[in-house]
């Protein structure tokens, strides 16, 4: 939201890989800045990983990044691959970073918390908001999950691809596409914790 004053942008891509556990594809979430001398050009070497994911298949790898009204970068991942959840990654806020939407400080504003330890996680680079929906959760879905465990990262889970996503100019609510499987597509209203 700053750019003009700062020079700052941010990507999510798929490379391949070891600087994370294992190698091969990874999904990340990357910051940049531009040249100096020339806003429209993105300097390389400024890149700074935030989010460098292990990612088993070539597709639903999601993606869109957006800016909310309240600054936080909101960003939508895949279910991983595959179909029929293969990898189930749908209905868990636990494991990895899949299948969601994710709200980031980038910003680390004073109050915002760590995130937790995981081998995706690139230290330093963000914080969490802390009133994201799992924030402190010992139940997801009926079932106990170890808090150390829990991605805060999370704003909404379950989705399956979520390739555009956009805040209502007028309300601020966010909507996105999601990718279905077989006859039809999703639009969804995405909502805290949902």
């Amino acid at each position: 939201p700053d750019f003009a004053n700062n020079g700052t942008f941010f990507v999510w891509y798929t490379t391949t890989t070891t600087t994370t556990a294992g190698g091969g594809p990874h999904d990340r979430l990357a910051r940049f800045r531009v040249t100096s001398g020339n806003p429209n050009t993105g300097d390389l070497a400024s890149e700074v990983p935030l989010i460098s994911q292990r990612d088993e298949a070539s597709n639903h790898n999601g993606g869109q990044i957006r800016f909310g009204p309240d600054g936080y970068l909101y960003l939508s991942l895949g279910d991983e691959g595959a179909s029929d959840d293969a990898y189930q990654n749908s209905q868990r806020i636990d494991r990895d970073f899949f299948s969601g939407i994710l709200r980031l400080d980038v910003d680390q504003r004073a109050g915002s918390l760590a995130p937790q330890p995981h081998p995706s996680v690139h230290a330093g680079t963000y914080r969490i908001p802390p009133d994201n929906p799992f924030v402190g959760a010992t139940q997801f879905n009926g079932s106990t999950v170890t808090p150390a465990a829990v991605r805060t990262e999370f704003w909404a889970v379950g989705l399956r691809n979520p390739w555009r996503m956009a805040f209502d100019p007028a309300t601020g609510q966010l909507w996105c596409g999601d990718v279905g499987q077989g006859a039809r597509e999703e639009i969804d209203k995405i909502v805290l914790g949902g």
